[in-house]
Parts: C-alpha cells; structure tokens; sequence
C-alpha cells in the first residue's frame, strides 16, 4: 500500500490536482492569519496552491524546530503512513460550525498518509475513499509563526 500511494502521490501536480479532491469531502484548507488557525473547505484550487510532491521519500517525516534556522528537522518532501492529524484537534480552534467540527473530525479519522513538503512549509494528508486516494487537509501555515 505504501509504494502505491507513493506512485500516486508523485503523479499528483498543480494540473491535477482537483482530480484528488473528493467532490462529497472536498479539501480543508488550514491557514493563519495571525495566533488562530482557521479552516475553510474547497472544492477546487487555483494555481497558485503549494503543490510538488515530485521528489517524496518514503521516510519519517521532519519534525518542527522552531531554534533551528530552516524551522524543521530535515528538509525535503517526505511520506509516512501515520496520521497526527486525529490527535491535534485543531478543528476546536478554528471556530467551526459544530455540524462543520463533527465533519472535519469524522474526516480526520480517515487519513492513511501524510507528506510534509519543508521547501513549500505545507502539510498534506491523505484518505482513501471508495479505492481512490484523496487530499482531504492541507496544512499551510508556516511552522514557528503566531
């Protein structure tokens, strides 16, 4: 499953990237604009979304060190299935709707796979609904930023 998922995830580029994009979930989109996070919910993005998974690793991902001087503990675009995701429970931060945290929260209960891209400063996460994979949340914020 892990070398599938990264075959797919190297394919995925701004072109078609709305191809990963679930119509029913659509893609959570979390920013900051300041020390609170907020999430909005897309069904499509532009051009200028983050995007280049084309030289992901198959390796633990970086880890945030906000003492170091590229905010990160290694730097490239990393794979690994694991969901910190579930756990973080951003969505009770962001002023969500409850109908919108129950969803959100249902969702994040999903994921199988996250890349960190550390060059892009972005956070994707990944579900499989239906046999297909999905992006489902991207993390935009940059680390170490109120």
């Amino acid at each position: 499953m892990q070398n599938d998922f990264v075959s797919v995830v190297k394919g995925i580029t701004i072109s078609n990237i709305n191809q990963f994009i679930n119509k029913e979930n659509g893609l959570w989109l979390i920013q900051s604009s300041g020390a609170m996070p907020n999430m909005s919910n897309t069904s499509q993005v532009d051009k200028n979304f983050p995007v280049d998974f084309t030289s992901v690793k198959n390796e633990a991902l970086p880890v945030v060190n906000c003492d170091s001087k590229t905010v990160w503990s290694k730097e490239g675009c990393f794979v690994q299935q694991v969901n910190t995701f579930k756990d973080e429970n951003i969505w009770k931060y962001c002023g969500l709707s409850k109908e919108d945290e129950a969803k959100v929260e249902k969702l994040a209960q999903t994921i199988s796979f996250e890349v960190i891209n550390t060059f892009l400063n972005a956070r994707y996460y990944f579900s499989k609904v239906d046999g297909k994979w999905f992006l489902v949340f991207a993390d935009l914020r940059r680390p170490c930023e109120a």
